[in-house]
């Protein structure tokens, strides 16, 4: 019987080995989920994540070798973090062998610890329009207004997809309706205006 696996959330790196990888392959997984969120050692300490970014870098190179899909989740914007830390996260997820990623705003939700720390800072004001469909909350902070953080995410999405192995691997899946209209709404989602597409258009 042949199984077809696919983790949406994400893996444990600091439990994947060579061998656990190959096990998953041969049992049928074709595609897992990593939550990176920033590769700025700094930025992992202040969110409690401290990921060892080495293991990213191994991890994703087992997957790609067993022909497991991976998805890299990454988040810009914390706050006190910096654009060339931001930049250090997009440099470092193009220089993967991930086969996607997603960049993420940051947004500090109800009741959250980041909430609180935004709101002591005075980097979020309680009456600015929140718009969770499309995953952006603006917040601003004496590194980066929102405007520059929508740039450096569309930089980010550019950077990473028009790698020349990913480009390559993308271009027949064009050619597929349902893959045609993910990429659009990705497409409208990152790099259409506001103006054209609306604060809470959210694509069918």
């Amino acid at each position: 019987m042949k199984v077809a696996l696919q983790f949406g959330n994400v893996i444990r790196l600091e439990r994947m080995d060579e061998e656990l990888v190959h096990k998953l392959a041969a049992a049928g997984t074709h595609h897992v989920s990593i939550a990176i969120e920033s590769a700025s050692p700094r930025i992992q300490s202040l969110s409690r994540k401290n990921l060892k970014l080495h293991m990213v870098k191994d991890v994703v190179g087992w997957t790609r070798r067993y022909g497991i899909n991976t998805l890299g989740f990454f988040m810009i914007g914390f706050p006190g973090e910096t654009v060339e830390e931001i930049k250090m996260t997009i440099r470092f997820a193009c220089e993967t062998e991930l086969d996607e990623a997603l960049f993420s705003i940051v947004i500090p939700y109800a009741g959250t610890e980041m909430r609180s720390q935004v709101i002591r800072m005075g980097m979020y004001d309680e009456g600015a329009e929140v718009d969770n469909l499309r995953g952006v909350i603006r917040i601003e902070t004496p590194d980066f207004d929102f405007k520059t953080l929508k740039r450096l995410q569309r930089r980010a999405y550019m950077m990473f997809f028009l790698t020349r192995f990913r480009f390559l691997k993308m271009l027949p899946k064009l050619f597929s309706l349902r893959s045609s209209k993910r990429y659009l709404r990705a497409i409208e989602r990152n790099f259409l205006p506001e103006a054209i597409v609306g604060p809470n258009t959210r694509a069918n």
